[in-house]
């Protein structure tokens, strides 16, 4: 099954660029290329795009800032995966990022092969960060660690439970899942938070307050 992609710049050899990358990746479909969010909008009416790869600082003729189209995407084409691409290296513009329902976040600074990484991680179920992008979330309050973020949503709700008190058989029973799958998700999320003990694993939990985390 083809993954029909849709993408957004105002910088033509950027497009160019991304599709030659994608191109090589024999999944993958190019079915929309825009050079304004109104035209993105305007094609995607006509043509559906399984993900959108978008380009964050775009001239914001119909909606205020990268954040809101996000949002909008969302709204209007909510199984649609996004992949944001950015020149900004503001800490507080990246931790604004990470907060919002997209499937990877990569830096222009990086080679564009991270995309052809980034679609595989969509594959799994998993966000995506290219290594500046992970580099200066490294830099911030353990809250955002780029551990945190990595986790996907079956991760999280597995840590969630077993945090809550529950067993892995009982995080199984209820989540209608195998004890071995349960176990897969919790070693995974373990590796990415980088921590080895069940002790640190409730550490982490109130350091990084994963209650409070979208899934």
């Amino acid at each position: 099954m083809s993954i029909r992609v849709a993408i957004l710049d105002d910088h033509p050899l950027i497009i160019a660029g991304v599709t030659l990358t994608l191109e090589k990746l024999p999944i993958c479909k190019i079915r929309i290329t825009a050079c304004t969010i109104s035209d993105l909008f305007v094609q995607l009416e006509e043509t559906p795009c399984d993900v959108a790869v978008l380009d964050y600082a775009m001239p914001m003729e119909i909606l205020p800032d990268g954040v809101q189209l996000i949002k909008t995407l969302r709204l209007q084409y909510p199984k649609m995966q996004i992949i944001m691409l950015t020149t900004i290296d503001h800490p507080m513009v990246i931790n604004n990022l990470v907060t919002q329902d997209i499937a990877g976040l990569l830096s222009k600074a990086d080679p564009l092969e991270h995309l052809c990484t980034a679609f595989s991680s969509l594959r799994l179920r998993e966000r995506y960060y290219s290594p500046t992008i992970k580099r200066i979330l490294s830099l911030q309050n353990p809250r955002v660690h780029i551990g945190l973020h990595l986790l996907s949503p079956k991760e999280l709700e597995v840590l969630r439970l077993l945090v809550g008190g529950l067993s892995v058989s009982q995080v199984a029973t209820k989540l209608s899942r195998s004890k071995q799958t349960i176990s897969t998700h919790k070693i995974s999320a373990m590796n990415k938070l980088n921590i080895s003990s069940n002790a640190e694993l409730f550490e982490a939990a109130y350091r990084y307050n994963f209650n409070a985390q979208k899934s």
